[in-house]
């Protein structure tokens, strides 16, 4: 199965007309991973057809050369450039035009329909603006900019503590010579600004590979997908700020490795930062008060994370990730709920690979567990044989591939299947959503939505539990990743559209940890009936509390993605 947009091409390589692209590098001599990624998607898919590339326009040197160097001095130590395979563009490069530059490029007789910058060249974008007025072969073509690529791009973000990093895609038409943003993301701001700025540039591509999908599928162009959100400020542009980047930036990369050194240190001696253990609760999923609630200390040197709670024959029953300390390999632990807390049954589930996250649910007559197998490269569905300590595994799917978190919910006759996909060199999951169709719960067939993925946002993407129903509304528990901390909260989703065209979801519930001042983490939520489970993180020291903006209140509608109306 397919991974992100570049595998949604199997699902329409047929449909639509042949795009001619061309793409300007930032130094076609010494591609990076995220360019290599997007040179194979249009040499792989038989809807592109990549025509051309050239390098940017010379630039003079400026006064923010000097942060430049300093990112390449950190971009050694913690952002070295990752390998990517792109067989089919090495085939194809020898038969390609390589331009001497933007001019070059845009002064061929070669007729282009999309025009990517992957260097976010002014001068390129001048010239392109001169030629689309008349009518020559550049009158409907499109030209692409991402943010993600400006000078020190994602420098601010880090050096100002910003707990996330905006992006923005860009389009420019002969209607719209200003261009419109066409979409955006939101990603977990990094440690170090060179590490942000690689980061960013390679998730970008996510979006980019979308958009470039959906104009393939679709000629209209009021049918392209846009984002509703603004984007976050995100840029250093001017001179002033690069200096005061300049000197900010050693400082801040400092205070932030010692911090992760000090954390490193702490989890050798027993004082690891990443205690999770569980709470319950009792009252309203939507209203609970999240300072109440019992806690349930792990047994031996572990930590318990992922709880899901499951009713079967009037008994509740807890499943969640057990995780021993120095073992790197958890497996799946059971116990049923009692009226002092929990009465642990024991082990559920285990293999050679690492398991999480077990969601547990019906279908049918059957009781299935599809646990977190992301370092088996698989999904996998399980069946009780013998409830709840006896299963087997009855199908696999999405081999080959690197899927956190997943979650199946059936919503009109049709089951879906939530997860998060990694992709590109940097594997991560914690930043985008993918959603595919599914023929039953042992996800034989899966067909990729069209809007992959759905959701690209650090803040919201990761899945934090089940799917769910409340009267005729349907929700979703979601993490929020921020800060360059992993599972700093827990939101409630509501989900407003769910079709085979459409998806959009809004924030209705944000959970922090500050309710406690001994936690710096609360990723996972479970509920049945009126009991609610959690998972919450241990401080190992008293870092001051900076995650104040956790406690503001959601903007309804603010988080969606979807197409327009035609």
């Amino acid at each position: 199965m397919l991974s992100s947009a570049e595998a949604d091409a199997d699902a329409g390589a047929n449909a639509g007309a042949i795009l001619r692209c061309a793409v300007i590098l930032r130094d076609p001599t010494r591609l990076s991973c995220e360019e290599r990624r997007l040179l194979e998607y249009l040499c792989t898919d038989e809807r592109f057809d990549l025509v051309a590339i050239a390098g940017r326009t010379p630039r003079k040197r400026k006064a923010a050369d000097l942060l430049a160097v300093m990112m390449r001095l950190d971009g050694a130590v913690f952002a070295r450039d990752l390998k990517f395979d792109a067989p089919a563009f090495d085939a194809a490069r020898p038969s390609l035009h390589v331009a001497d530059g933007p001019a070059q490029l845009l002064g061929a007789s070669t007729a282009i329909d999309v025009l990517i910058d992957l260097a976010f060249d002014d001068e390129a974008l001048r010239e392109w603006r001169a030629r689309i007025g008349g009518d020559g072969e550049w009158t409907n073509a499109t030209y692409l900019q991402l943010s993600t690529y400006a000078p020190m791009a994602g420098v601010a973000e880090t050096v100002t503590r910003r707990p996330v990093t905006g992006v923005t895609l860009t389009r420019y038409v002969v209607c719209r010579p200003d261009g419109e943003t066409l979409a955006t993301g939101v990603f977990n701001t990094k440690f170090s600004p060179a590490l942000n700025n690689a980061y960013i540039r390679e998730k970008s591509i996510d979006i980019l590979l979308r958009e470039l999908t959906r104009m393939a599928r679709d000629e209209r162009a009021e049918r392209l997908a846009t984002s509703e959100r603004a984007p976050e400020p995100m840029l250093l542009e001017t001179q002033t700020d690069a200096r005061k980047a300049l000197l900010a930036y050693p400082f801040v990369l400092a205070d932030n490795v010692s911090r992760r050194v000090a954390r490193v240190a702490a989890g050798s001696t027993g004082l690891s930062p990443a205690r999770w253990t569980l709470r319950l609760f009792r009252g309203d999923v939507f209203d609970f008060d999240p300072s109440t609630g019992k806690e349930i200390t792990p047994t031996g040197g572990s930590y318990w994370a992922d709880p899901f709670l499951f009713e079967h024959n009037g008994d509740q029953y807890l499943f969640f990730e057990d995780y021993p300390y120095g073992s790197r390999r958890g497996y799946i632990s059971v116990a049923k709920i009692g009226e002092n807390g929990i009465d642990l049954i024991g082990l559920a589930l285990q293999t050679p690979y690492h398991l999480s996250y077990p969601f547990v649910f019906r279908a049918g007559g059957d009781i299935l567990m599809m646990p977190e197998t992301n370092q088996a490269r698989q999904i996998e569905v399980w069946r009780a044989v013998k409830f709840p300590t006896e299963w087997e595994l009855v199908s696999v799917a999405l081999e080959g591939h690197l899927c956190a978190d997943s979650a199946l919910f059936e919503h009109q006759g049709r089951w879906w299947l939530f997860t998060n996909m990694a992709s590109g060199a940097r594997q991560e999951h914690c930043s985008v959503l993918h959603l595919f169709a599914a023929d039953s719960p042992l996800l034989t067939n899966l067909t990729p939505h069209p809007l992959n993925p759905v959701v690209v946002d650090s803040r919201t993407a990761r899945g934090a539990g089940r799917v769910f129903r409340r009267g005729e509304r349907v929700f979703r528990f979601s993490q929020y990743n921020a800060y360059g901390e992993y599972g700093v909260g827990a939101n409630i989703m509501e989900i407003d559209r769910l079709d085979p065209e459409n998806y959009r979801e809004r924030l209705v519930r944000r959970i922090s940890p500050s309710f406690d001042p001994t936690l710096m983490g609360a990723h996972h939520i479970d509920f049945s009936g009126d009991l609610i489970v959690m998972d919450v993180r241990h401080r190992a020291w008293g870092f001051a509390r900076r995650f104040s903006e956790l406690e503001m209140a959601p903007t309804p509608g603010s988080l969606s993605a979807s197409t327009r109306a035609p």
